[in-house]
């Protein structure tokens, strides 16, 4: 059987996913989760993550969101007290922390994770824009040192 995912959101697919239970072969794995973030607030958060690191030089550079959704992600998952892992490098010459992944935030810590983006944004003055307000400013580059 390959992999089965089911929004529970009308009665006719939660029986499709009892279905799916009780013809599953023995030692498959079922689990059960809450709501996972919204759309909406998908985009708010990746569009303030995107502000700060237009808006923000961290260690005398700016970062890409990318970079900056994982030290949010850490964050949050430190605040929460959720575990990571911590591996040495493939080269050996380091370590690598494995967070989990923003897909995985809940309703309730995607409102957390925006709330802490918020407030690192204000502690660095980092101007916000809502999503519905259109296409923000350009974002500057820095010049180059020569």
């Amino acid at each position: 059987m390959s992999r089965l995912r089911f929004v529970l959101h009308t009665d006719f697919v939660r029986q499709n996913a009892v279905n799916a239970v009780l013809a599953a072969k023995p030692e498959s794995i079922v689990t059960v989760q809450g709501p996972q973030r919204t759309l909406p607030q998908n985009r708010k958060m990746h569009v303030m993550i995107q502000e700060v690191a237009d808006q923000v030089d961290w260690d005398g550079a700016r970062r890409s969101l990318d970079n900056w959704k994982r030290r949010f992600m850490d964050a949050l998952d430190r605040h929460l007290s959720h575990e990571s892992e911590i591996l040495s490098s493939l080269d050996g010459d380091g370590y690598v922390r494995l967070n989990r992944s923003t897909t995985d935030l809940s309703i309730a810590e995607c409102e957390q994770m925006i709330e802490l983006i918020s407030y690192f944004g204000a502690e660095h003055g980092v101007v916000f824009h809502e999503p519905e307000d259109g296409p923000r400013p350009a974002r500057k580059k820095k010049a180059k040192a020569e």
